[in-house]
């Protein structure tokens, strides 16, 4: 990295670790890191302090796979929420955009993953195999909505997902096409999303 050897070793440990994060080049690392020491006093430990947090105190939803702090996340403590409706995403930025989206009143599943064959990702390094474990022992009618991504590993997921499942209590459905192919969900603005879910087909 440029510059290196002007900093001091810590800075430059805080800037490796920051530019390791998606979407963080060098330059903005080196920005990051920067910025950060001219915080006020006080920053700096809140900062440490919220990612300890994170740390030890954030956990994965019992049932959704979602990001909490008890056994279950709010979505999944709402009552008000359809049980028997199951949007599965790809990533907690995916749910996210639907939630906001405000057409989606069910609950979730995030399989923090998809399948890629081509990149060594198979259905035990994400929560595939774990949906698809729950959904075989359901008792009640069940729409799954495959709410991935429209790329080759979103497509692949989607098989799999639709091989997988033995239960004839539950019907699949996908985001109806005219997603733009390889977008991502989390850029998609709220009313494509929207009519994406309100038109989904069966798979």
């Amino acid at each position: 990295m440029e510059n290196q050897n002007l900093l001091p070793v810590f800075i430059d440990k805080l800037i490796n670790q920051l530019n390791k994060l998606p979407g963080i080049g060098s330059k903005t690392a080196q920005r990051l890191a920067l910025s950060i020491l001219k915080k006020p006093d006080g920053y700096i430990e809140n900062l440490v302090d919220s990612l300890n947090k994170v740390n030890t105190e954030v956990r994965l939803c019992n049932e959704c796979q979602n990001y909490c702090e008890s056994d279950l996340c709010l979505i999944c403590q709402n009552e008000k929420r359809n049980p028997n409706s199951i949007c599965v995403v790809e990533d907690i930025l995916d749910l996210i955009a639907i939630e906001n989206s405000g057409v989606f009143k069910g609950k979730y599943f995030v399989l923090h993953g998809l399948i890629s064959p081509l990149n060594g990702v198979l259905p035990s390094n994400t929560k595939v195999d774990l949906l698809c474990k729950k959904l075989n022992n359901v008792c009640t009618p069940t729409e799954l909505i495959l709410s991935l991504n429209s790329t080759s590993d979103g497509d692949a997921t989607c098989h799999y997902i639709n091989e997988s499942l033995k239960n004839e209590m539950v019907s699949i459905s996908k985001l109806a096409s005219g997603l733009p192919f390889g977008s991502d969900l989390d850029y998609l603005d709220s009313r494509t999303l929207s009519q994406a879910i309100e038109n989904r087909k069966s798979f």
